[in-house]
């Protein structure tokens, strides 16, 4: 919950309405719901669906700090606990200080899941524990019907039962289905104890599944692929019986495919490959398995052909406390996936080897064996490599081989972490930025949520009523030490497709200092860095930066004329708590993504920058623009953030 409060409330450069926009156009409208607070969710379900555009629902910790909503049972008018949806975009995203989780109240029926979606009904869940539902039909939890969609990122489903298929989740009709970075665990049904993909889209895949595990499944089959085509990725399957089933076709791509027995009885230092009963891969058509590459599987059922897979191979897992299956030392899925980003067959934007995070939080791909090279890990679990994100880390990254475009990253107390990055727009033809706020996790900083901040014009007809932040994909930075200098970092952006960012891999290779890495002294400014905005003017801001070697560097991040994003930068030496400096911009692009070509890139002087700090907290700055129509003004800023091991130096 810290870091969502911290991009609304902190980082004010976010509108103060609730309503912001998608990344389709689309409005989005915010509730916030105390979790067991199970009336109050149904209503804004209820109120939810008629909406256009996406209804988000938010879930806070409850009174007394509760993080549980228990369902009564089936309610009037719904064949699941929560009202049947026909129509509608909702996305149910917890926030809570551990997993929000939903499930049924002690005394409801057996017979109930969580939803039913039919016709155009979409649903999302973010961040959320899901247990303890059942029904004697299809979709233990979810039964997704007509062209309804749903999508699961970061969710644990596990307990759940069906007497049909699908103990977890089932798509019929022409329903689709995502899961990314999730947990199945002791789910039980007649076929497919975790999911049931018994849809068949007009368009494109009817299940996408990456960077998940299926833990110790209970029933004939983990995946019963029953009718449409399937993605699966990066993901790890172990059960009892059968791993996957298809009558369709499944391409298999990064995956760890086990068949060790996990079972109550048996402790993870008992367990042993070969256990299984019946095949991992299960081919109830001819040539239903598609190898991509870089699999592992127990067995030879998976139809492994590709030069980088590994058939017949123990992968070398055991269970961890959390319940996830995990690469041991010496196991052959360490360091050994892919390594760039892949165009997949069908596709026309490059998406990530394996995701910019695993199932643990961990940021992908990491440098496990300390060769320098940052490869992804098969299956769901990457193993993370040497470093600790540290203070010292405030500073701006970038790629000498992309050289044009970077990151300024700002470390903040209780372990946040706050990364601005400018670049180029898909097309080539402008400049482009985003911004996010994220979770320190040992040697990396997870960035769930980028924006990109676009829509009303430079100047004195600038109205933040007007700029609309649009999701813009997801990051992670991975450093192996605090210079960052060779080999440096790893950078991976999933991009957002809809938008026409493709996904990324790149590196971070440090520019300056501004803590220092213990080696160099700070600047008795070092206090003023940060960010500061006037919240007059919401939507622009400035990043400054006061370096080890006496310079300041200053970044502002606005918009041209038009409102298309524009960002300036300067460097000179301070006089005091004071610096002018000249100014420059992009005037030549390139693409973002595979055709970056650094030799397109050109900047060109703008003006001047004046910066003034009146107090730790507050500065004014005044710029004069030689470029026609951007002319000259002076704002009187406040910070936004102070970076973690910095103090306010003495005011006269």
């Amino acid at each position: 919950m810290k870091t969502y409060l911290l991009l609304i409330v902190l980082i004010a450069w976010f509108p103060a309405s609730e309503a912001r926009e998608s990344s389709l156009g689309e409005p989005v409208t915010v509730f916030t719901v105390k979790s067991g607070d199970y009336a109050t969710l149904r209503s804004a379900i209820l109120a939810a669906e008629d909406l256009p555009g996406v209804a988000q629902i938010n879930l806070v910790d409850g009174p007394g700090g509760t993080t549980v909503t228990r369902f009564p049972g089936v309610s009037a008018g719904s064949s699941g606990a929560l009202p049947d949806l026909s129509e509608g975009h909702i996305w149910i995203r917890g926030n809570c200080s551990s997993p929000c989780r939903f499930s049924l109240d002690a005394g409801a029926p057996d017979n109930t899941r969580l939803v039913l979606l039919t016709d155009s009904a979409v649903l999302e869940v973010e961040n959320m524990a899901l247990r303890r539902f059942g029904t004697d039909q299809n979709g233990g939890v979810i039964l997704a019907k007509g062209s309804s969609g749903v999508f699961l990122r970061e969710v644990e489903v596990s307990d759940n039962f069906a007497g049909g298929y699908g103990g977890a989740i089932s798509v019929e009709g022409n329903a689709t289905m995502s899961v990314i970075n999730s947990y199945f665990a002791r789910n039980i049904a007649f076929l497919g104890s975790d999911l049931n993909i018994g849809s068949k889209p007009l368009t494109g895949p009817a299940a996408t599944i990456e960077g998940t595990s299926f833990v110790n499944g209970m029933g004939e089959v983990a995946l019963e692929n029953s009718d449409g085509n399937a993605n699966v990725r990066y993901s790890t399957i172990n059960h009892q019986f059968d791993g996957i089933a298809s009558n369709a076709q499944v391409f298999l791509w990064g995956n760890v495919l086990d068949d060790i027995d996990i079972s109550e009885s048996t402790s993870s230092s008992e367990s042993a490959p070969g256990n299984n009963t019946k095949a991992l891969c299960n081919e109830n058509g001819k040539g239903t398995f598609n190898s991509q590459g870089y699999n592992i599987a127990a067995d030879s059922s998976c139809s492994l052909d590709q030069a980088t897979d590994l058939s017949r191979t123990d992968p070398k897992l055991e269970l961890d406390e959390s319940g996830l299956l995990v690469p041991q030392a010496g196991s052959p899925a360490i360091d050994s996936g892919a390594i760039e980003a892949t165009v997949f067959e069908d596709e026309t934007l490059a998406s990530l080897p394996c995701g910019y995070r695993d199932a643990t939080g961990t940021a992908r791909p990491q440098d496990a064996n300390g060769d320098g090279v940052f490869e992804c890990d098969r299956g769901a679990v990457e193993v993370a490599g040497t470093g600790q994100v540290v203070d010292g880390h405030s500073s701006v990254f970038y790629n000498p081989d992309r050289n044009g475009e970077g990151n300024y990253v700002e470390i903040l107390d209780d372990s946040q972490a706050v990364v601005y990055t400018f670049t180029y727009n898909p097309e080539g033809d402008g400049p482009a930025w985003f911004l996010g706020v994220g979770e320190v996790n040992g040697n990396s900083i997870i960035l769930n949520d980028l924006f990109r901040p676009t829509g009303t014009p430079f100047g004195d007809e600038f109205d933040a009523g007007e700029v609309e932040f649009t999701p813009a994909g997801s990051m992670s930075m991975v450093f192996p030490d605090c210079q960052a200098s060779a080999p440096g970092g790893n950078i991976a952006y999933t991009g957002d497709a809809g938008l026409g960012y493709e996904g990324l891999v790149s590196r971070a290779t440090r520019l300056a200092h501004i803590t220092g890495c213990g080696n160099e002294t700070p600047d008795p400014n070092a206090g003023l860095s940060g960010s500061f905005y006037d919240p007059a003017r919401n939507g622009e801001g400035l990043i400054v930066e006061w370096l080890t070697n006496g310079d300041v560097l200053v970044v502002f991040f606005t918009f041209d004329m038009q409102g298309n994003q524009l960002w300036l930068f300067g460097q000179a030496a301070a006089n005091g708590k004071s610096v002018t400096m000249s100014a420059v911009y992009p005037t030549g692009f390139t693409p973002w993504g595979r055709n970056y070509d650094p030799d397109e890139v050109s900047l060109d002087a703008w003006g001047t920058f004046t910066l003034n700090w009146t107090g730790c907290n507050t500065l004014s700055f005044q710029y004069t623009s030689d470029v026609a129509g951007f002319g000259s003004a002076m704002r009187n800023y406040t910070r936004l953030s102070k970076l973690a091991g910095t103090n306010c130096p003495s005011f006269p």
